[in-house]
């Protein structure tokens, strides 16, 4: 690289950075106190300087307060704003062509015994991994919990029905696939629901 297209690289680099104005406050404010101190600029033409720096100061204050504001707006925000309220309309067809799924939920009824089901089944048939976590059918005080916290309103033994349901369907899936299908049951009501697509988040 010649020496004028590294010079150019710098001067583009400089010109295009964000602190630019204060790079040339703090050479311009160096240069001009050494011309003062040396007496070479008179009393006139340093004002005039010292007015400028001010206005150039002022300028990079204003910017510095918008990014502050704008920080500051973005940690108010809602941190689960970026969760969302309903599936996405591609849902189906991206969960059938992962590598891998988790699923958490109460009973997952929509996902394992509705259309989802062939989707799920093609994720396995071609080699991905599933897990899925549903609250234990056993368990009559947490499903008691689950049902007071359904806006439904679903009785323990409607409940009971719809885990079962959902697990005799799983081992179907298990029996007639060749992907990974792990199955598990929880001893707690999980928060939120979960259609979680990553290779990673499985292994």
């Amino acid at each position: 690289m010649t020496f004028i297209a590294r010079f150019g690289q710098i001067i583009r680099r400089v010109i295009t950075d964000e602190y630019i104005d204060l790079y040339v406050l703090a050479a311009t404010a160096s240069v001009f106190t050494v011309l003062g101190f040396l007496g070479i600029s008179d009393i006139k033409v340093l004002s005039s300087i010292i007015l400028a720096l001010l206005a150039v100061l002022a300028f990079s204050q204003v910017r510095s307060r918008r990014h502050v504001a704008e920080i500051a707006k973005m940690q108010r925000s809602d941190p689960l704003s970026f969760f969302g309220t309903s599936f996405p309309e591609d849902l189906a067809r991206r969960r059938a062509g992962a590598s891998s799924l988790l699923l958490i939920g109460v009973s997952m009824a929509r996902t394992i015994q509705a259309s989802s089901r062939v989707d799920l089944r093609q994720l396995l048939r071609s080699g991905g991994s599933m897990r899925v976590l549903l609250l234990d059918p056993a368990n009559d005080e947490l499903l008691r919990a689950a049902s007071r916290q359904r806006s439904k309103g679903l009785t323990l033994d409607r409940m009971r029905s719809r885990i079962l349901t959902s697990l005799d369907e799983l081992e179907d899936l298990r029996a007639n696939s060749n992907g990974r299908l792990e199955i598990r049951v929880a001893s707690f009501v999980p928060p939120i629901g979960v259609n979680l697509m990553g290779a990673a988040l499985l292994k």
